[in-house]
């Protein structure tokens, strides 16, 4: 009876000898979200991201479409939704600079002064150029340009009430003929009614779409399409100013002479829609 006692004991030992050491339990991994973190208050109000965002979107056909929102550094500001011409795309507003100047980043070359306001911007390619799909479309511009308008006004930290267009050649005409009910002022630069529909038709429909629109053209006295343009339009909203010389569209904005006068030009217009 010992001996089977003192067997069982040592078969015992040996088995918990044997056993595996017992390990820890794992700490679950808890994944915080935006939404986890407690509120801002008001001596700590949240970071506002400033960097470019890139945003595929389609117009009212299908068209697939690509731009970029370059936000304002603080919440709830205008937007200006940019237009670019026939002979570059979106990625001429940043190199020549408007996009810092207007988002409050630089500059450089341009008036003395920022905007009195910084504005988010939002920047696409037409169809046919850049990024974005498609052929060389003129009707199918005034759709894309439609749907950047439309898009632009719900960009986070935008405020949807307070949106306008800048527009180069081509995107001179797009900014005015495209913006319906959406945008409360346009800027056409050097336009020429190249997307099929005669300048002084397409500022009368903004007009009477509108409420209280603003629109001012520009152009140079030499520019045999687009001073005539400008000269074609009229309205109790409505704006036009000669430059001498022969610059077309983007070119205002290129190292000129004139460029500094010129975004003066642009500051007191933006100056005017939001004041």
């Amino acid at each position: 009876m010992n001996r089977r006692i003192s067997f069982v004991s040592l078969c015992l030992l040996v088995l918990i000898s044997c056993a595996p050491e017992p390990t820890e339990a794992p700490v679950p991994t808890e994944t915080i979200t935006p939404t986890d973190t407690p509120p801002a208050t008001a001596t700590n109000p949240p970071a506002i991201s400033t960097e470019p965002q890139r945003i595929e979107f389609s117009a009212e056909d299908g068209a697939a479409l690509v731009g970029y929102h370059y936000p304002a550094p603080a919440s709830n500001s205008p937007v200006v939704v940019l237009m670019h011409w026939a002979l570059g795309d979106q990625t001429d507003w940043k190199n020549v600079g408007m996009v810092d100047w207007l988002t409050h980043k630089n500059r450089e070359g341009f008036a003395d002064e920022f905007p009195s306001i910084p504005y988010a911007v939002f920047t696409f390619d037409f169809r046919g150029f850049g990024e974005s799909g498609g052929q060389f479309n003129p009707a199918g511009w005034v759709m894309d340009a439609k749907s950047a308008y439309q898009i632009a006004m719900g960009l986070p930290g935008v405020d949807p009430a307070r949106v306008v267009g800048i527009g180069s050649s081509i995107g001179a005409d797009a900014v005015v003929d495209s913006c319906g009910t959406i945008c409360k002022g346009a800027l056409s630069l050097s336009p020429g009614g190249y997307l099929n529909i005669p300048y002084d038709q397409a500022v009368a429909t903004f007009n009477d779409a509108s409420d209280r629109p603003s629109i001012l053209c520009i152009a140079s006295e030499g520019d045999r399409e687009s001073a005539p343009a400008c000269q074609s339009a009229s309205g109790e909203h409505y704006q036009s100013i000669m430059y001498p010389g022969s610059l077309h569209g983007t070119e205002f904005l290129m190292p000129n002479p004139m460029r500094l006068e010129f975004t003066r030009t642009i500051s007191d217009w933006l100056a005017s829609v939001f004041p």
